[in-house]
């Protein structure tokens, strides 16, 4: 995988997992491949699978602070990104890495009933994707391409 315009963060990187920040947060690169990725802070309450859907996490007043536990929240109905790596839980330092925030991304973990062609939002189950129902069209962050077994691949868009 090569990249442009990253700012100085080599390729291998992306999926790295530090806990001492490399970057500054909110820290957006893009990839030859028309991926783009943001720097983010893991909150630490929760342990982090790739292809979990994450929102912001509204108990942080740092805005690119990012979880996978949904609670019922306007903040947390957002998607901040998709993990494109594993976070451990409970540590005693903040967790820093990238969630991947659009193009193709092919780890979107859904709820189970997502099919190919329809819009994604977050679902009210930790970590995973659900169609869009009515009303729910402000929370659209992309389209799955494939019928959803556990994971599907999507088209990410809107969360930049």
């Amino acid at each position: 995988m090569s990249f442009i315009n990253t700012g100085g963060i080599p390729p291998g990187s992306l999926t790295d997992v530090t806990t001492e920040a490399k970057w500054d947060l909110g820290k957006v690169v893009f990839s030859e491949d028309g991926k783009g990725y943001r720097y983010v802070q893991f909150a630490d309450a929760v342990a982090v699978a790739v292809g979990h859907v994450m929102t912001y996490d509204a108990a942080q007043a740092n805005h690119y602070v990012v979880t996978n536990d949904r609670s019922d929240d306007e903040v947390s109905t957002i998607c901040a990104g998709i993990a494109i790596a594993a976070v451990a839980t409970n540590t005693t330092s903040p967790q820093y890495g990238f969630v991947q925030v659009s193009g193709y991304c092919d780890t979107v973990l859904g709820d189970g009933s997502v099919a190919a062609g329809e819009f994604v939002v977050p679902d009210s189950a930790d970590g995973t994707a659900d169609t869009m129902a009515d009303g729910e069209e402000e929370q659209v962050f992309g389209m799955c391409l494939t019928n959803d077994g556990p994971n599907f691949d999507a088209i990410l868009r809107g969360i930049l």
